[in-house]
């Protein structure tokens, strides 16, 4: 988790400044490496590996996010 919130706090600006599409492909990114790391800390301790059905809300965070950016956009006052 610390990991993922270091890259997102260290890439916010360049990824603020890229068209919607790249934002979406690194929140795809960024949410695909966060759930990868959980899956190996999980095989290494022993967890029991889930379904494919795991990795669903790495696809979901990517497509939403132009709705989610479009929907906070409207809350956003530029003063």
């Amino acid at each position: 988790m610390a990991f993922a919130t270091y890259l997102a706090i260290r890439l916010n600006l360049l990824v603020r400044a890229k068209p919607l599409f790249e934002q979406s492909l690194f929140v795809f990114a960024a949410l695909m490496v966060y759930e990868f790391l959980l899956w190996v800390l999980d095989g290494w301790s022993g967890h029991p590996l889930s379904t494919p059905t795991r990795w669903v809300h790495t696809l979901t965070g990517g497509l939403i996010w132009p709705l989610v950016v479009g929907v906070l956009g409207r809350f956003h006052s530029t003063r």
